[in-house]
């Protein structure tokens, strides 16, 4: 939409108008113009498709338009939400009694992030997440807001845990972006080199398949174990490997990806 267009909108019509679509075509219609403002986030700008997923996903929470756009995210395929953007929706569910945490200065120099966090009816519960649990996740000094900003990030991790576990009714089974970046920053895929076509002519030989080694039935009985300790629903542990690891069963996860895994559900303890 033009700055001359706008400028055409009749008063009257201007003071009625809404972010808020009323249908499927309004929706897309509002999108369009919000990817291709300066409004829009990098990620998704001159994406209208994108946009208009973030605003039905942020609807389903409780989100403008535009609030869906700022703070409705997708990475790797699943849909996540920052985490201050969790903590409105949860302080304007009405749920929320009493929450305190660690700022960032603290975290650093306590070396841990701390969140205790109460639901209307509940006892109070207090997270934590430690530098030893963030070096065993290999988070620690990794390049990025881990070297950067570590008492931000002891701060998130620590509070996405409280959200999370607390009021996962109100987040509808939206993750956090800054628990889940970390997770997606540390698996490398490897893409495979180009193989050269063969000089001679005829058939083509298909080279034999190699098949993955995969973790084996003590491993995974160990894993199991790790997540009934830390307290991990089957459901976490199986959305984790969906999104990091790419597999959908425990017999699935490859041998040289077992220590990571079972590190991860460590470090949830």
């Amino acid at each position: 939409m033009t700055s001359k267009a706008v400028a055409e909108v009749p008063k009257k019509e201007a003071r009625n108008l809404s972010l808020a679509p009323k249908d499927m075509n309004e929706a897309m219609a509002i999108s369009k113009i919000i990817a291709a403002s300066e409004a829009c986030p990098r990620e998704m700008r001159g994406k209208p498709e994108t946009v208009f997923v973030a605003i039905c996903l942020g609807r389903e929470v409780g989100f403008g338009a535009m609030q869906s756009v700022q703070n409705i995210y997708v990475v790797n395929g699943r849909p996540t939400i920052f985490g201050d953007g969790a903590l409105g929706l949860i302080q304007n569910s009405g749920l929320l009694a009493k929450f305190e945490e660690y700022k960032p200065t603290q975290a650093l120099k306590e070396g841990k992030g701390r969140c205790l966090i109460q639901r209307k009816g509940k006892k109070e519960c207090v997270y934590e997440f430690t530098m030893e649990q963030a070096k065993t996740a290999g988070l620690w000094g990794k390049e990025g807001p881990w070297r950067n900003y570590p008492g931000r990030m002891f701060q998130m991790r620590t509070r996405s845990w409280a959200l999370r576990d607390e009021f996962a009714d109100v987040l509808k089974g939206l993750a956090i972006r800054e628990e889940i970046e970390d997770y997606v920053d540390t698996v490398a895929v490897p893409i495979p080199e180009p193989q050269p076509l063969p000089e001679q002519g005829g058939k083509v030989e298909e080279p034999p398949a190699e098949t993955a080694k995969c973790v084996s039935e003590q491993q995974r009985k160990l894993l199991f174990a790790t997540i009934k300790d830390s307290g991990i629903a089957h459901d976490s542990l199986k959305n984790y490997l969906s999104a990091v690891h790419g597999v959908e069963s425990t017999k699935d996860i490859p041998t040289e990806k077992f220590e990571e895994v079972l590190a991860w559900a460590k470090v949830k303890a």
